[in-house]
């Protein structure tokens, strides 16, 4: 019976050793090897890796980010010495790269971080009914994260849907020896700021005093449009830059930099407003600058950012061409050849 007893005893102390060494190896940590952070899987999820990669090194720089109506409601004595005001342009071919530029801007900002500026309604546009639906979807979809957005507009196409000024047809060269001689591009001041005046030296051979009050009710009611369909209202605007003749004469932003039509009520500021400039250095993507790839290359300052989303989507680094076209689509014509034509606005 001993021998049993001792045999039991023997089973018993082997069964608890065995487990707490099983307990044991439950509750040890197991160092198991860290894995990596993949950095460009994570600015690739954004769809607009270079964009990502701008937001992030500048934020890690200091530079704080706003839209429009946050700058222009602000003292200007009391700016932030790194700011960054950015202002997208979209046209048809940057609709998906606006949707994922706010991805980037919500990660790193927040809501409120960007003023997305739509040609919608546009009149060169306004026959491709698919393509307007597509602009009231992004803005829907803007204005669901509360992102501030207006139009992008031309007001010398405005003008030309609207009227059938004479000069419609003519041709650069023409436009601009009549202006030169009749006309006089003056910058000046009044109690609000910095603005334009267009002088008229004799005769005023393209009718632009007329053009100026008409165009007051056509920003009005091109307005009471963008309200209506988008539930937003227009309060200012970023000039789109026509290929119209007369737009390379008397550009949009001149016209909007008038004293006439900015104190008319219409709309409070266009982008390229004097006043913006005497508080904002401008720095555009148009001419695919190499900052783009190297935001580094950003001094400290204060920034009106222009930003073409398609631009950054297919922007290629380090090498700095946009899809190896730069500023440019390829297309078809209707001799099914290839033919390049500028985009940029």
């Amino acid at each position: 019976m001993f021998v049993r007893l001792k045999t039991l005893l023997t089973g018993l102390i082997l069964f608890t050793s065995l487990s707490c060494d099983k307990a044991a190896e439950a509750t040890t940590p197991v160092n198991k090897p860290k894995q990596k952070i993949d950095e460009a899987a994570i600015k690739a999820k954004f769809g607009i890796p270079v964009y990502f990669n701008f937001i992030e090194t500048l934020k890690k720089e200091g530079f704080v980010f706003w839209d429009f109506d946050k700058f222009y409601k602000s003292d200007k004595s009391k700016l932030p010495e790194k700011l960054i005001v950015i202002r997208h342009d979209i046209h048809a071919r940057d609709i998906d790269g606006g949707v994922n530029a706010n991805k980037v801007e919500k990660y790193f900002i927040g809501s409120r971080a960007a003023t997305y500026f739509v040609m919608y309604n546009d009149p060169t546009e306004e026959y491709d009914s698919g393509l307007q639906q597509q602009y009231l979807k992004f803005i829907a979809s803007l204005n669901q994260d509360t992102v501030d957005v207006q139009p992008h507009i031309s007001a010398n196409d405005l003008y030309i849907a609207n009227n059938n000024p004479s000069w419609k047809y003519q041709d650069i060269s023409e436009l601009k020896e009549l202006f030169d001689k009749y006309y006089e591009v003056k910058k000046t001041s009044d109690s609000k700021g910095l603005g334009t005046e267009i002088i008229i030296k004799s005769v005023d051979t393209l009718h632009l005093k007329q053009m100026n009050t008409k165009l007051i009710q056509i920003l009005k009611s091109y307005n009471a449009k963008w309200e209506k369909d988008t539930g937003l209202k227009a309060k200012y605007y970023a000039s789109h830059g026509s290929k119209v003749n007369i737009n390379m004469v008397l550009n949009n932003a001149v016209i909007l930099d008038q004293f006439s039509l900015l104190r008319s009520g219409a709309y409070e500021f266009d982008t390229y407003n004097s006043w913006i400039a005497e508080h904002l250095i401008y720095l555009s993507d148009n001419s695919i600058p190499s900052w783009i790839g190297k935001p580094t290359e950003v001094k400290p300052g204060r920034y009106q950012l222009l930003m073409h989303p398609w631009v950054w989507e297919n922007y290629t680094y380090p090498s700095g061409s946009v899809n190896s076209a730069r500023n440019s689509f390829s297309i078809i014509n209707n001799n099914k050849q290839k033919k390049k034509v500028s985009y940029f606005k």
